[in-house]
């Protein structure tokens, strides 16, 4: 069965990301790079979700969560390149603008991992 601590860590750990991302928009750098960021299979939710076992792949809510976080990572990446590459006001409007891609994806993630946690904690 899932672990609620690891979907705990997973909600934490992408809540994070808004801030690295607003300080990379603000300073125009950042110690990770977009290619890194864009690789889902990396972050410590990512490896978690890529070692569940075949049971748990086959329930709808990872199959709703797989490909959320992916697109996660990839909308990450790309306000991380705006943001580094002298893009900042574009950068900023994709981290709060809520048409944003970003910030869909960010809520619709974080609201996923939330009712999982829910699941697997009754």
């Amino acid at each position: 069965m899932s672990d609620p601590s690891e979907l705990n860590k997973a909600i934490k750990s992408h809540s994070v990301w808004k801030i690295r991302l607003k300080d990379a928009v603000d300073s125009g750098k950042s110690e990770f790079t977009p290619a890194k960021v864009k690789d889902n299979h990396i972050c410590e939710f990512g490896i978690w979700l890529a070692n569940l076992p075949p049971s748990e792949k086959a329930q709808e809510i990872y199959k709703r969560v797989q490909p959320l976080h992916e697109k996660f990572h990839t909308e990450a990446a790309e306000v991380l390149q705006m943001a580094i590459s002298g893009q900042k006001e574009k950068a900023h409007l994709a981290l709060t603008d809520i048409k944003s891609d970003f910030v869909y994806v960010s809520s619709q993630l974080i609201n996923t991992l939330s009712e999982w946690k829910q699941k697997v904690s009754r």
